[in-house]
C-alpha cells in the first residue's frame, strides 16, 4: 500500500482543509435537493454524496475535532489522494491569500507570519507526498 505522510504538523491544517472544502459537496447535494423533478435526477445526488463520504473516511482517519489526540498518520494514497489534494491546495489558496492582507489592517503583520508558516508546512506536505503536480 503506497501511503500519504501527514506529520503531527498537518493534521490540523488537513483536518481544517477538510472540514471547510465538505461544503462544496454538501452544496451540491442542497443543490440537487431543490431541483424540480429531482425524483427522475437520482443520479445528481451520488456524485455529492460519494464525496461527503471521502471527506469523512478521512476525517474519521485523523479526528474531526481539534481535541482528538495529536498524532501523525499514513493514510492509504489510492483510497484518499483526489480529497486530500483537492482540500490541501484550496487551503494553500487561502493561506496565499492572507498573506496579501493590507499591513495597516490590525492584526495584519501575525496573520501574514502565520499564512506563509502554513503555506511553507501545506507546500512541503505536497511536495514530500508527491501530491504537488497532481
Amino acid at each position: 500500500m503506497s501511503t500519504i505522510n501527514a506529520s503531527v504538523e498537518v493534521v490540523p491544517i488537513l483536518r481544517s482543509a477538510l472540514l471547510s472544502q465538505i461544503g462544496v459537496p454538501a452544496g451540491e447535494l442542497d443543490e440537487a435537493s431543490t431541483v424540480a423533478g429531482m425524483e427522475r435526477l437520482p443520479d445528481s445526488f451520488l456524485q455529492p454524496l460519494e464525496d461527503i463520504d471521502r471527506h469523512r473516511a478521512v476525517l474519521d482517519l485523523i479526528g474531526w475535532s481539534e481535541h482528538a489526540p495529536l498524532k501523525s498518520v499514513s493514510l492509504d494514497r489510492d483510497a484518499h489522494r483526489s480529497v486530500i489534494t483537492r482540500a490541501m491546495r484550496a487551503r494553500l489558496a487561502i493561506e496565499r491569500d492572507y498573506m496579501d492582507v493590507n499591513p495597516a489592517l490590525k492584526g495584519a503583520v501575525r496573520q501574514r507570519q502565520r499564512a506563509r508558516r502554513y503555506a511553507r508546512i501545506i507546500e512541503r506536505f505536497l511536495l514530500d507526498n508527491k501530491l504537488a503536480d497532481e
